[in-house]
């Protein structure tokens, strides 16, 4: 499990119910924890607010003392996120107590060690006056067919026609994927060369010399020389994060004006205008 607040999210949409949920209370988003597809048990040892599973599919309820609270493997997608009302508390680095294994950075002990059995999370107080949930239309399934948007730009003008074209007709499949990005498989594109390494953002789409893609994500590297096709929209990168090993896929363009009109709809959606 990882502790996050605010960056970052491999996938935004459940993390962002979680604290959605959490701040019509107490207003303020706060730290939650990603959850593996193998699940988790923990037990309230001091606390009486919380979040707990007891028989019953709810999105939040809540955890009393000595209770245990325990998510099982996941059914689909490969992510879960763990809010708490009132927010885990953890000593920021760098402005977030998101967890950075890699670089050594923030998390329960500030040194970006993930958490482990025995570790105790301490959560600030915050009253929960009722259960509450995501509304179903609302609540992703995971196991659909992926069709992810992207921004095409970068080197893109300089893929030949059919190419580009190719990227977005073809299959792929999720080869190997972790916090750092998505690498894909398939029929291999042709990519141009680059002289020079460049600055990279979340969801860079990078195709490097075997042809096959790699999607950049929450942990990627800042800069990078492999040419680029284009970025994933923002809000489809927690869906491509939430796919499994040999998860199919397919891409399709999507407009930059489009894309940004998206994203302020779903921050509207959730009061951030």
């Amino acid at each position: 499990m990882r502790t996050s607040e605010g960056y970052p999210i491999l996938d935004t949409w459940p993390a962002t119910s979680g604290n959605e949920l959490d701040a019509r209370r107490v207003s303020k988003r706060h730290a939650c924890i990603q959850v593996s597809d193998k699940g988790v048990i923990l037990r309230d040892l001091n606390s009486t607010n919380g979040t707990f599973i007891n028989g019953e599919k709810v999105t939040e309820a809540v955890l009393k003392p000595g209770q245990t609270l325990r998510l099982g493997f996941v059914r689909s997608g490969v992510r879960a996120y763990l809010a708490v009302a009132g927010g885990f508390r953890a000593s920021s680095v760098l402005g977030s107590v998101a967890c950075q294994v890699r670089e050594g950075l923030g998390g329960l002990s500030g040194d970006g060690r993930a958490l482990r059995a025995g570790d105790r999370l301490a959560c600030r107080s915050a009253s929960l006056p009722g259960p509450a949930s995501v509304p179903w239309p609302y609540v992703p399934d995971y196991r659909r067919h992926a069709l992810l948007r992207v921004i095409v730009g970068g080197d893109a003008v300089d893929f030949e026609e059919d190419e580009l074209q190719g990227f977005f007709a073809r299959d792929w499949q999720v080869a190997q994927a972790d916090r750092m990005g998505v690498r894909l498989a398939g029929e291999a594109l042709r990519a141009p060369g680059r002289q020079c390494s460049l600055g990279v953002a979340d969801g860079a789409i990078q195709v490097p010399p075997d042809g096959q893609p790699i999607v950049l994500m929450a942990d990627r590297q800042t800069i990078g020389g492999y040419p680029l096709l284009g970025w994933l929209h923002p809000l489809d990168r927690w869906r491509l994060a939430q796919c499994p090993a040999r998860h199919r896929l397919r891409f399709t363009p999507v407009s930059l004006g489009d894309a940004q009109a998206e994203l302020r709809e779903f921050y509207r959606f959730f009061g951030r205008a």
